[in-house]
């Protein structure tokens, strides 16, 4: 399900919880892609519950980037590459970030 916000809303928070222990990853990197075809990648932070199978990934979306500065559907995912070279994804999520005062018409 799509989560909403406004465009140019500071603070966001894009977050995924993996059901398994990360403590061996070695990096993270967030791929982003718009329904207009604007698409890119970024580095990203992973914290690790230590000694639990849960790890929370997020990434901080800058105040004033391209992603929260205008209106459209996103979509986000980040690939997790552990030690041993192996990689996983999760499922991706979507965002939309709509225009003030344009109720249901991403601009």
């Amino acid at each position: 399900m799509a989560k909403y916000i406004d465009v140019n809303q500071d603070d966001l928070r894009v977050q995924f919880t993996f059901s398994e222990d990360l403590t061996n990853y070695t990096g993270v990197m967030w791929m982003y892609r718009k329904d207009d075809g604007i698409s890119g990648a970024s580095s990203g932070t992973a914290t690790v519950s230590a000694g639990t199978a849960t790890s929370l990934v997020y990434f901080d979306v800058p105040t004033g980037s391209t992603i929260v500065g205008s209106g459209g559907t996103w979509v986000f995912y980040p690939i997790i590459t552990r030690s041993d070279g192996r990689a996983r994804s999760a499922k991706p999520e979507e965002l939309v970030v709509f225009v003030r005062g344009v109720p249901g018409v991403p601009s």
